[in-house]
């Protein structure tokens, strides 16, 4: 039995690394269209699931971990910038704001399977139209839900954070240890 990470994040794979796990990546690609009639929780971990079942076919005796990370304001949610408009609005709208990070995870091995959110709270400073610009035209904002690292230079654009920063960055691994960790025995 080995452990597969059904993702190609880079920020998830640093995580496991960083915590000790040894595993293989395995990606699938999936329609992450979310159904905006349902809250972001039920969306976020849908997702997940999802990503977890398509790779869990074909390594049914294996842990299969996925994750999908959200930020939502309101009732916005916010994934990951296409253009550097897109990036501008988003960072805008999160302006001296509080907004919530989901993180929505599945593990799946043989017939058992966990699916669920882990939420934080993230306040950003008050930015000015320049510390935006700057910060998108950094090219950090890409590929990151709601436009922000915070494990990178976004840590900048923070005032404060309620909750996991593993969450934030895309996996959280607290949540994630003992789950696995108990299928691995």
């Amino acid at each position: 039995m080995k452990l597969i990470l059904a993702s190609s994040s880079p920020r998830r794979k640093e995580i496991l690394e960083k915590y000790g796990y040894i595993f293989d990546i395995i990606s699938r690609e999936i329609d992450e269209t979310m159904n905006l009639s349902q809250p972001a929780e039920v969306n976020v971990r849908k997702i997940a699931l999802k990503k977890c079942e398509i790779v869990s076919t074909d390594y049914p005796e294996d842990i299969v971990l996925s994750c999908d990370t959200i930020v939502v304001l309101e009732n916005d949610i916010f994934g990951k910038p296409k253009t550097r408009e897109e990036a501008i609005e988003t960072l805008t709208k999160l302006s001296g704001v509080t907004h919530e990070v989901l993180s929505g995870v599945c593990i799946k091995c043989g017939n058992t399977t966990s699916n669920f959110v882990d939420r934080c709270q993230v306040t950003f400073k008050k930015l000015s139209s320049e510390d935006i610009i700057n910060y998108v035209d950094s090219g950090e904002p890409f590929g990151k839900a709601g436009a922000y690292a915070i494990q990178g230079d976004g840590f900048k654009l923070v005032d404060h954070y309620e909750g996991d920063i593993n969450t934030i960055i895309g996996l959280p691994i607290l949540k994630i240890m003992p789950l696995i960790d108990s299928l691995l025995k």
